[in-house]
């Protein structure tokens, strides 16, 4: 895992979509830029929004812009944005222990 944490903001939701037994889970992670990293564990697909936000957007208003730009394919592969999936191999670090609660409640 990087030594240090370089989100400003991770949230995770379930989306009630039942991608799996225990629905379908996505974390997201902002960058100290405003970029947006998501990881949809569900499904395993991962992506990075073209859209960057500023710091008053609430967790509510975060999930539903994520959500309406990963439905309508408005993203891109984070794999060409950031070297060596720096950033994604770390949103994952960070939340492995939250995805295993939701595994253990399925």
């Amino acid at each position: 895992m990087p030594e240090a944490n370089t989100f400003k903001r991770i949230i995770h939701f379930n989306t009630g979509r039942l991608y799996q037994s225990y629905g379908q889970v996505v974390f997201v992670g902002v960058l100290a830029d405003g970029t947006i990293i998501f990881d949809d564990r569900s499904r395993g697909v991962s992506g990075q929004l073209t859209k960057i936000i500023d710091e008053g957007v609430t967790d509510a208003t975060l999930q539903r812009l994520v959500m309406r730009e990963y439905d309508h394919s408005d993203w891109r592969d984070p794999r060409y944005e950031h070297a060596d999936y720096k950033h994604l191999d770390e949103l994952r670090g960070l939340t492995n222990e939250t995805l295993k609660e939701y595994l253990e409640k399925a």
